[in-house]
């Protein structure tokens, strides 16, 4: 192909891509608001499978894992604190005050505690987390989750950013109790 052959295609294709634009600019233009319907129906519908996604794959499902690191947050900045921690869904500043890496059964137990729960709505509550769980197998993190025990909510990991998921107990168990008593309890011994 020559020189001229290549401007030409360059041509078409510019002047197709400037039709292709031009066609979607009226197409909002004129059905606006069914637009707008439309792609708020689907970014509704894209959330809600995340959603889904996220606790089959993390909630009941957890995935296999060797240990989990218990990372501690407090509101105040102390001269012992690890780092600051940015959690999503929430503008409170966030130190982590101790870190704790479980393994063997102590972490296994967590994990049952963890698969036990129930997961479902949540979202609409205080969300000022005190605590992240991060799983791990073989040193990667396979879920990190942000645990507000107060208002029963927690993130699951998905794309683009982690999702807001409420839990509870499936029963009189109280699961999340023993959960949180464990975390306590690791993090008391590791004074």
């Amino acid at each position: 192909m020559n020189q001229n052959s290549f401007k030409s295609i360059r041509r078409i294709l510019f002047i197709l891509g400037l039709a292709v634009s031009l066609s979607i600019m009226a197409t909002f233009i004129v059905y606006k608001e069914g637009v707008w319907v439309i792609l708020s129906e689907s970014k509704n519908a894209f959330a809600e499978h995340q959603r889904k996604a996220a606790i089959a794959n993390y909630g009941t499902h957890l995935p296999e894992f060797d240990e989990v690191c218990v990372l501690t947050l407090v509101e105040t900045e102390l001269a012992g604190n690890l780092g600051r921690f940015t959690a999503p869904y929430t503008h409170q500043k966030l130190f982590i005050q101790k870190s704790i890496i479980l393994a063997g059964e102590e972490a296994q137990e967590i994990g049952s505690h963890w698969r036990n729960l129930v997961f479902g709505d949540g979202g609409a509550a205080c969300f000022e987390p005190h605590h992240v769980l991060q799983f791990r197998l073989m040193n990667k993190v396979i879920c990190e989750s942000v645990v507000c025990f107060h208002c029963s909510n927690l993130t699951l990991p998905t794309f683009p950013r982690p999702v807001l998921i409420g839990f509870y107990d499936s029963d009189v168990v109280g699961e999340s109790t023993k959960l949180q008593s464990l975390l306590e309890k690791a993090k008391d011994r590791n004074k």
